[in-house]
């Protein structure tokens, strides 16, 4: 999601870090910096985001000041929670050195293992069952065992960087500035299929599994995924069968990030936030704008959906945090 110009715009900005939850606000107290990283919890109480090598935690409900946790990781760029949100996965990396990953535990305040195992910084990883991915500006993706750290494989094939990879079921499907998405096969760590649809870097993926979404008759037993991309389209896709379903042409913004959710009619939705400072919300089967609102007058660069309510806190450009509803 974030170039290393991007990387290169955030150490000549000068910004200052707010987070505004309803009407509360709440300032970091280190003096400002853009966010990189962020995400909610499962339960929906709080959210820890990053500045740049710095994490912040702090309570949504009773909006209390921020609180700082310790990482290893340089320039923080991705965040997952795990194990029902009591640990925490940290990603990142230094341009042109190195790609860290750390998983630390929330509850006990500690480091539980940390790695470099990239060569450039990791913008995404993700997680099933034991197993991790994990994607770099050094054009790889590696699995990695979830218990100790440690690479099990690495798939290669990009010519650019990978920006965001998502399991689905015993396959790993990866996107990359190379403008491809790439189905690798987790086992034998070979790629089966490519899919060039779009005309410029993809910027990030996500991905419903088969089993999510009770009215999407039309996806049968297949995944979902979604990417968005440079060439300003929202897309969506079957990749198990190489099949792009649909698309959405933005106008003239390109979408930066994105959040998915399944609706309260059990249909597929993605939240995008764009480099004019709007998130729209675009449903699966019709591929049309189902909400949209300005929040910014700056570019969206991360975003996250609440787990239980029709709400997304966003982090824009100039290093803001807005919680935002319908």
């Amino acid at each position: 999601m974030f170039s290393h110009n991007k990387l290169m715009r955030y150490g000549v900005v000068q910004v200052i870090l707010v987070a505004l939850v309803t009407t509360a606000m709440v300032s970091a107290a280190d003096g400002p910096a853009p966010v990189t990283a962020l995400v909610i919890s499962p339960v929906g109480d709080e959210i820890i985001f990053a500045r740049n090598e710095q994490l912040f935690r702090s309570h949504l409900i009773s909006r209390a000041m921020v609180v700082r946790i310790d990482t290893k990781v340089p320039r923080v760029m991705c965040l997952r929670y795990v194990q029902q949100g009591r640990q925490l996965l940290i990603a990142g990396g230094l341009p042109g050195e190195s790609g860290s990953v750390e998983l630390i535990d929330l509850v006990k305040k500690s480091s539980i293992w940390y790695v470099e195992h990239h060569a450039d910084v990791v913008y995404d990883l993700d997680v099933q069952a034991e197993l991790l991915v994990t994607v770099s500006h050094d054009q790889h993706c590696h699995l990695v065992d979830l218990k100790n750290g440690m690479v099990q494989g690495t798939f290669q094939g990009h010519s650019r960087p990978v920006m965001g990879a998502r399991f689905m079921n015993d396959v790993v499907v990866s996107v990359s500035g190379d403008s491809s998405m790439r189905i690798w096969d987790a086992a034998n760590q070979r790629q089966t299929r490519m899919l060039d649809n779009h005309r410029a870097r993809i910027n990030s993926i996500t991905m419903w599994p088969s089993s999510s979404g009770a009215n999407q008759q039309t996806t049968k037993s297949l995944a979902v995924c979604c990417t968005i991309s440079d060439d300003k389209t929202v897309r969506f896709w079957q990749p198990s069968i190489g099949r792009m379903v649909r698309f959405y042409q933005m106008k003239s913004a390109v979408p930066l990030c994105l959040a998915q959710a399944v609706n309260r009619t059990g249909g597929f939705e993605v939240t995008v936030g764009t480099s004019d400072g709007r998130i729209i919300t675009v449903d699966y089967k019709t591929a049309k704008v189902q909400f949209e609102k300005q929040v910014s007058k700056v570019g969206i660069e991360v975003i996250a959906k609440h787990p239980h309510k029709e709400a997304w806190m966003t982090g824009d450009s100039a290093g803001v945090l807005r919680l935002v509803s319908e």
